[in-house]
């Protein structure tokens, strides 16, 4: 399995302090979550997260295996999956413990409908009983394009950085960097150039937790380069030899490796005769033969002595 370095440890640690810390106000009841915030569905967003670090880690093994796997071609597979899955997963919608948020099998052709209006021509459709106590939220189409644009260029951007992650880091890395999201977001959530009148109050556990999590970053990143360096230094080890003992000093040498031989030009040209599945012109009985009487040399000459000793053959089996 996977070692760890101590300072990994303390890093994940860390970073569990800075979540904890940033969710201090919700757990002591002065969030901004109010009755919405359900354990039902924390408990559905908790699980949500399983299939994401099974992606993950699935990730990371095939960029391990299959070596430089391109990451828009990795991309491509999973927004096909996340389409299939998405039209799998669409009787979920019609339950009933989704509340104003329900929608039935015999209006999700009409949300689409509308939903198209509303995003390329500004036309809002849901305007009647919506927006109060225990309904759905009214239409407010305008501009509804722009926004949606921005949103489409930072979740792919998010997707390829998270990939790029994985594929030079690792997938325990990537989800450790996702705990950035909280606080971050917390942020976002406070900025009025955001989210204009519906701002928020900043908090300071929002700072406090943020500076937490980068500092457990930090660690563990650190501990990973340490763990690297000590790998370093072990395999450097292993190839020392020893030559020799004095008293209580040994004398290690680094392990002699294999001189390597290089391919005489008649080997390297036997393989290549054997690769094309073809024999040598000097192997022909009619080569040779014209090859004689071209010149006929005397008993002592080197073509003498070659004709005098077997031929070898090499075919593809041998090499």
């Amino acid at each position: 399995g996977i070692r760890y370095h101590w300072m990994q440890y303390a890093g994940a640690a860390t970073i569990i302090a800075g979540v904890l810390v940033t969710k201090l106000p919700d757990f002591l009841g002065h969030g901004s979550g109010g009755a919405q915030d359900r354990v039902l569905f924390n408990m559905v967003f908790l699980a949500s997260s399983l299939p994401n670090a099974l992606s993950s880690v699935y990730k990371e093994v095939a960029f391990r295996k299959a070596g430089n796997v391109d990451v828009n071609y990795l991309q491509f597979w999973v927004a096909t999956f996340q389409v299939v899955a998405t039209l799998l997963a669409m009787p979920i919608y019609n339950m009933p413990f989704l509340g104003p948020q329900r929608v039935p099998f015999d209006a999700m052709p009409s949300q689409l409908t509308g939903g198209t209006s509303c995003l390329f021509f500004g036309a809002n459709t849901i305007v009647t009983n919506c927006g109060g106590p225990g309904q759905s939220e009214c239409d407010h189409c305008e501009g509804a394009l722009g926004p949606t644009i921005v949103y489409i260029i930072a979740n792919v951007a998010f997707n390829v950085a998270n990939v790029l992650v994985i594929k030079y880091g690792s997938a325990a890395l990537s989800f450790l960097v996702l705990t950035l999201q909280m606080p971050l977001t917390s942020i976002a959530f406070c900025s009025k150039a955001v989210m204009g009148s519906a701002a928020q109050s900043p908090q300071m556990s929002t700072f406090a937790g943020l500076g937490i999590l980068i500092l457990g970053l930090v660690a563990y990143r650190q501990g990973g380069n340490m763990m690297e360096k000590e790998k370093t230094a072990t395999r450097s080890v292993s190839q020392m030899v020893t030559v020799g003992t004095v008293g209580a000093m040994q004398f290690v040498l680094p392990a002699s490796r294999p001189k390597l031989v290089p391919r005489s030009p008649d080997m390297l040209r036997s393989q290549m005769y054997a690769r094309l599945g073809v024999a040598s012109p000097l192997a022909s009985p009619l080569l040779r033969a014209s090859a004689s009487q071209l010149s006929s040399p005397g008993p002592g000459s080197p073509l003498s002595l070659a004709r005098s000793e077997p031929e070898e053959t090499v075919s593809v089996q041998d090499l």
